[in-house]
């Protein structure tokens, strides 16, 4: 891994955050409540590492998959970039990206340069597990045609309400960034009862698991 900054494991909730420690037993590590939404993340975040300094930020949490992706509810889903989808003008079926001569908005931040860095070998082709842009979205999906443009906008395979945010933090700060996201239901299903939140969680703390056993190896070696 070459001596990234000591990881910093951050959550959107005290409810993912719980059993996460449970199950991984990630001691040593410090831990993160962002709040939900980029508003709240990209605060918290900013504050921690204002005061702390550097630190590899693992933004760990659930989302929502997209369809055709080859993954379904209860895998986890490593984000190889971010993006604001809905920053803009909204219409019924459409977000126009805010334009304003002279002025960058920044909306797109690649992730995937840090994986190798961060990752195990071979951890991405283990089952259960798939990796591919990720978006951000303030309102999550409630309809088939919101799903569906997402879909064929931004080739995302899953949508969160944190990850974009933390992910210009980060890159404003020079830190790098991993997140993981165990998938808790199909983007667009309102219907919690389909959801499958306690097995998106126990993938997503076993995954967290492996890193951080990978990483103390690495550390003592």
């Amino acid at each position: 891994m070459k001596n990234p900054p000591a990881p910093l494991l951050a959550v959107p909730t005290a409810c993912e955050m719980e059993p996460l420690l449970h199950h991984a037993g990630l001691s040593g590590w410090p831990r993160l409540i962002t709040g939900i939404g980029p508003g709240a993340t990209a605060l918290n975040l900013t504050r921690f590492l204002e005061r702390n300094g550097k630190h590899t930020v693992i933004l760990a949490g659930l989302a929502g998959a997209f369809p055709d992706t080859g993954a379904s509810p209860g895998w986890l889903c490593v984000a190889t970039s971010e993006a604001y989808a809905d920053l803009g003008r909204c219409g019924p079926d459409s977000v126009e990206p805010v334009r304003i001569k002279g002025e960058k908005i920044p909306l797109f931040f690649p992730l995937e340069q840090h994986l190798d860095r961060l990752l195990p070998p071979g951890f991405p082709d283990l089952p259960g597990i798939f990796a591919g842009p990720m978006i951000t979205v303030c309102c999550t999906s409630g309809t088939r045609t919101r799903v569906e443009y997402f879909r064929k906008k931004f080739g995302c395979v899953a949508e969160n309400m944190e990850g974009a945010a933390a992910a210009q933090v980060c890159r404003e700060y020079d830190t790098p960034m991993l997140e993981l996201r165990g998938i808790s239901n199909w983007a667009g299903d309102q219907d919690k009862t389909n959801w499958q939140i306690q097995p998106a969680l126990e993938k997503l703390s076993n995954a967290l698991k492996i890193l951080h056993e990978h990483w103390q190896k690495e550390k003592t070696e």
